[in-house]
């Protein structure tokens, strides 16, 4: 099941962490693959890729679920502004996939 408005807000050239919360699974060797991506309209072209495998990604155990944490650094967002869509999804060990995590990402101009 999709949770969706996981909306947060960046600020240009910052790092974060954004962490969900995945009910459903339990264990994190259960997941087999993750993907993160955002883009700037809908049906528009992926600007943000993060994985599991390329490090961008981590799964980690909490009580009732797992928590999938994605990694943005200052380099996602740089020249980056404005709002943008973003899924999470993933795969467990069986091969099915997911969507688990849906919203907007906006990301504001930094001053500095």
């Amino acid at each position: 099941m999709t949770t969706e408005n996981q909306n947060f807000t960046i600020w240009a050239g910052d790092d974060k962490d954004v962490r969900f919360f995945v009910t459903g699974i339990t264990n994190p060797a259960d997941v087999d693959a993750a993907e993160w991506e955002a883009e700037q309209v809908e049906g528009g072209a992926t600007v943000i890729t993060k994985t599991k495998a390329g490090g961008g990604i981590t799964v980690t155990g909490a009580t009732g679920g797992i928590y999938v944490t994605v990694a943005l650094a200052a380099v996602d967002t740089t020249d980056k502004q404005g709002l943008y869509l973003h899924e999470l999804e993933l795969t467990d060990t069986g091969g099915h996939s997911e969507t688990v995590a849906a919203g907007r990402m906006r990301v504001r101009r930094s001053l500095t």
